[in-house]
């Protein structure tokens, strides 16, 4: 198979990395700070859209109105999505 081939010669060229990150990866001290950061960055995004988006949700709806719009949009030949109204 030619994507197998594809995998195989992506896993070789990405040896070295693998060969640096790995232990760096298997250090729990490593692991406990990534943790802290992972934590750190949930929270502020978090305090983030409670305290100052809150046009989120209004925002959300353009973004939803655009990705629909853009589905009903009839393609010549193409048959229309959904039920049709009568």
């Amino acid at each position: 198979m030619q994507l197998q081939g594809l995998l195989t010669q992506i896993e070789h060229a990405l040896a070295p990395v693998r060969h640096v990150m790995k232990p760096i990866l298997s250090d729990p001290l490593a692991m406990g700070v990534w943790a802290l950061f992972v934590v750190a960055s949930v929270g502020t995004l978090w305090w983030e859209i409670r305290e100052r988006n809150q046009e989120l949700p209004s925002l959300m709806k353009g973004v939803w109105t655009l990705v629909v719009g853009r589905v009903r949009l009839r393609v010549p030949g193409q048959r229309r999505a959904g039920p049709r109204r009568r």
